[in-house]
């Protein structure tokens, strides 16, 4: 572990440890350790040119609008547990659904959503200098591509505007409830305009409560090498 590396454990642990117990944040801190070690091994942004790795704590993320208190730290997907989560949703039609990734990050899941024929993949984060890297890593990205129609929008997620279409949604922890309940409110009433099906993949699911008093339905459950996760889904498909 780099001497960069550990100032940064440390200033995101005194971030959690305002939030949290002294006993997780220490777990916290401790599976951050283990996500290094697999993203060394995996090799992610060394095979696909890309630059998506790395450990952010929430003060030295840029962000627009007024919910950076309620955001989280940043920490990639890795591929292997992605996979797991979408082999959990099932089968369905990719060109019948646009992906979105509410709190993209640098792009990683933009790019791995980006593998199969989605109708369109978007990313969206309140970070305009995140945005700006998954630009450059959709240009870089040297991995296989199926969809070509790829947005990507710095914007607080709780004025993103729901497409028509039928969704896959993924999120990765990325805030805190109050923002969590307004988007969740927000999809589940798109659902009740017209005949859409959304399907939420919810990694480390922390407020599982959240989404389900907002009108989803547990569909699936799973647990991977660091966090569980919770696949959900409202409406009915378009």
């Amino acid at each position: 572990m780099s001497i960069s590396d550990l100032r940064t454990d440390w200033k995101i642990f005194r971030q959690t440890m305002r939030d949290s117990t002294l006993k997780e944040a220490l777990v916290d801190s401790a599976e951050y350790i283990r996500i290094r070690r697999h993203e060394r091994r995996e090799r992610f942004d060394e095979r696909f040119g890309t630059e998506t790795n790395g450990i952010v704590g929430l003060a030295d993320i840029d962000s627009i609008g007024t919910h950076q208190e309620e955001a989280s730290h940043y920490l990639p997907t890795r591929k292997q547990e992605f996979d797991r989560m979408m082999a959990t949703v099932g089968e369905f039609d990719h060109g019948e659904h646009v992906f979105v990734d509410l709190g993209c990050g640098k792009g990683r899941v933009v790019l791995l959503a980006a593998e199969k024929p989605y109708k369109k993949v978007i990313g969206v984060d309140f970070s305009p200098s995140f945005i700006g890297q998954a630009k450059e890593n959709v240009e870089r990205y040297t991995g296989p591509v199926a969809c070509h129609e790829i947005e990507l929008l710095a914007i607080d997620a709780v004025d993103f505007v729901v497409p028509p279409e039928n969704l896959i949604v993924y999120l990765f922890s990325p805030f805190g409830p109050p923002v969590f309940d307004t988007v969740m409110r927000n999809l589940v009433a798109a659902t009740r305009k017209r005949k859409q099906k959304i399907t939420i993949v919810y990694y480390s699911p922390d407020y599982d409560d959240v989404v389900r008093e907002a009108g989803f339905t547990l569909v699936a459950q799973g647990k991977g090498d660091h966090w569980p996760w919770s696949i959900y889904s409202v409406g009915e498909s378009a």
